[in-house]
């Protein structure tokens, strides 16, 4: 899962950057690992910027040299990466693999370049395919393909294309890759957006007063955020949008590459997507969160003694707001708050990167929680490592007993479609253990283990696959691979 975003603009502005970093800045949930912004020039070349960390960090002071004549452009694109890989310092090669995985990525296509940002993956099979076809490999080993980077792939599918045009280039390779993609691509200025065919993850486009806007989300599609912009609708599954300048205008066309199979993530709208974005079907992630935590305090009453509820911040305050109004509970999310600056620990490639900002991210107010019984909401358990340090600040601070509540089913197999779940697929704890008072046990040794002392959770429940499906209109254009492990492109 990462964040894309493309500007093209009829005139030529010293503003386009800016305005990439503007739609970047409203996607920082979806990449914390690496960004990039490349910019066409009316002059005919390019101005690029990227590098490893997070937005601010890798743009940091750079908001005033935007302003600058060699940042003046026509058409742009932007990424944020969410790696599925870590990055070791001390080791120059990993570095340099880090740093050969940032976006946008360039190629060159009949002796021009192009930029591709692009959020997904290709699934494994896809990837072995098209390694050994783009470099005619014989005796392949499994590590050359499985460290080969799928976004490469795509690239070098481009580069070696026999057709004549970007345009038709663009729609052969595309019948080559299988698996989640929402790209945009930036050729002689021109944007292309293509979206896969089962469409998995959100790509959204809409007008602005200078132009137009490709992006991950559509919370930008706000005028509080950028002049006069509006809404146009999705990138639809198999699809390509094109925009190009004529100097005389910009031409919009699109084509539909392939037949749509709708399936996209069900994980999207739970996790990944911000509370003002919209889901597939158009209802606010923020309403859409709090109506799976009616269901789930359905499905999962509270016990008798509870006093109230709060949710794990960020993702699971909303989904614990909808709890609390369907049990009828007191709201007191205030007695736990996440740390200003704390980056999002699921998004880290590596276990102990993950481990130390969770032990980070989380603050607690002593003075609600003492000797209280409280129902713990988050969006999803998925390796085990949020809940033990849960458990320990709430026991450590006084509370009587801790009910934790999940508005997601458990997550029993790896993702192949852009989460961090593929690699490894007995980090799943749900995998691990098979049913939930297992789950529940394993938490309670974890914290022990690491606290010294028992720090319990005293039960747990999650929302069934069914109640999942109940909330989307269109349950069976869904993909709900990571919970039952029927996936529709291997």
């Amino acid at each position: 899962m990462c964040g894309v975003a493309a500007v093209i603009q009829e005139n030529a502005s010293n503003d386009i950057a800016q305005f990439i970093f503007t739609i970047l800045l409203h996607e920082h949930h979806r990449g914390q690992n690496s960004a990039g912004i490349v910019i066409s020039r009316a002059d005919g070349y390019f101005k690029e910027q990227k590098g490893l960390g997070t937005l601010d960090r890798v743009f940091f002071r750079m908001r005033e040299e935007f302003k600058s004549l060699s940042w003046r452009g026509i058409a742009g694109i932007g990424h944020l990466r969410y790696a599925t890989t870590g990055v070791n310092f001390s080791d120059p090669r990993s570095v340099e693999q880090a740093k050969a995985a940032i976006q946008p990525m360039r190629g060159n296509f009949l002796g021009d370049p192009f930029f591709m940002s692009f959020n997904g993956n290709l699934v494994p099979s896809c990837v072995q395919r098209l390694y050994h076809r783009l470099y005619k490999r014989e005796n392949l080993k499994e590590s050359d393909w499985q460290t080969c980077l799928d976004s490469e792939l795509m690239i070098r599918s481009l580069e070696t294309s026999s057709q004549q045009t970007f345009g038709e280039a663009l729609r052969n390779a595309a019948s080559m890759w299988e698996g989640a993609f929402s790209a945009v691509f930036l050729h002689n200025n021109c944007i292309y957006a293509m979206r896969d065919p089962s469409g998995f993850r959100p790509l959204e486009f809409g007008s602005f007063a200078n132009g137009f806007l490709i992006s991950s989300e559509n919370n930008i599609f706000d005028e509080t955020k950028l002049p006069r912009a509006r809404f146009l609708g999705s990138v639809n599954p198999g699809q390509c949008l094109v925009l190009q300048n004529t100097f005389g205008g910009i031409i919009q066309k699109t084509y539909q590459y392939h037949e749509p199979v709708r399936h996209h993530c069900a994980f999207e709208s739970i996790y990944f997507q911000r509370q003002d974005s919209q889901t597939f079907f158009g209802e606010r992630v923020a309403l859409f969160r709090r109506r799976l935590g009616h269901i789930l305090a359905h499905e999962q009453p509270p016990p008798r003694d509870a006093d109230f509820v709060l949710g794990v911040p960020d993702s699971g305050i909303l989904a614990a707001h909808g709890y609390a109004e369907e049990a009828r509970l007191p709201y007191v999310q205030e007695a736990m708050f996440r740390l200003h600056g704390a980056e999002r620990s699921f998004m880290e490639p590596i276990n102990d990167l993950r481990q130390q900002g969770i032990e980070l991210k989380l603050g607690i107010i002593p003075e609600y929680v003492r000797g209280k019984s409280i129902v713990v909401v988050d969006d999803s358990i998925v390796r085990g490592n949020v809940m033990p340090r849960v458990a320990y600040l709430l026991k450590s601070h006084g509370v009587r007993k801790v009910h934790v509540r999940i508005s997601s089913p458990p997550i029993t197999d790896p993702c192949f479609y852009g989460i961090d779940t593929g690699r490894i697929p007995d980090e799943l704890i749900a995998r691990t253990c098979g049913d939930k008072e297992s789950i529940r046990l394993l938490i309670n040794e974890r914290a022990e283990n690491k606290y010294g002392n028992p720090y319990p959770i005293d039960s747990l429940g999650y929302l069934s696959l069914e109640g999942l499906k109940s909330v989307y209109p269109a349950p069976r254009e869904m993909c709900y691979a990571c919970w039952n492990g029927k996936y529709p492109v291997l």
